[in-house]
């Protein structure tokens, strides 16, 4: 843990290890080391709200005071930790909300983009059919065309011959 707190450099981490230290001498029973660590992210950590971080201050504390036999100061830093841990339970099931709503809303855009794919799909067919009705019809007036313009050739053939 002391090597990590040399590799830290964020306030919140270094104060986080600090009580990780402080958790590990007091369940040694070396109260004046634990003391220090506490203090140190004590005074590190102060003002600082994020639950993560309160829950691993209580819980080093809590440990310290119920080793120290201040039951009734380990009591309170207790129902703090309690409300702590309910915070961090609210804010997981927050995230979990919020996790299905993205999703959710993911899937609601994969099948937007599946039915304009489909929707595409028709009219390029349907604009296909449309360009082989053109088609057909231009050859079909160029068929009438060519027959008509035979037609009229016979018919001044034969005017010619009477």
């Amino acid at each position: 843990l002391y090597k990590e707190l040399n590799l830290v450099k964020d306030k919140e981490n270094v104060a986080v290890t600090y009580f990780a230290i402080a958790k590990v001498y007091t369940q040694l029973n070396n109260l004046q080391k634990a003391k220090i660590c506490l203090d140190s992210g004590l005074t590190i950590s102060k003002g600082n709200k994020n639950v993560f971080l309160l829950k691993n201050k209580y819980d080093a504390l809590k440990d310290y005071y119920k080793t120290t036999k201040d039951y009734k100061s380990a009591y309170e830093i207790s129902e703090k930790l309690n409300a702590t841990d309910d915070s961090i339970a609210r804010i997981k099931h927050i995230a979990k909300f919020e996790k299905m709503d993205i999703q959710n809303e993911f899937e609601k855009q994969e099948i937007k983009i599946l039915h304009l794919e489909e929707k595409n799909k028709l009219q390029s067919q349907s604009l296909s059919r449309l360009q082989w009705l053109i088609i057909m019809a231009l050859v079909s007036v160029a068929a009438m065309s060519v027959f008509l313009y035979f037609l009229y050739k016979y018919n001044q053939n034969i005017k010619k011959l009477n």
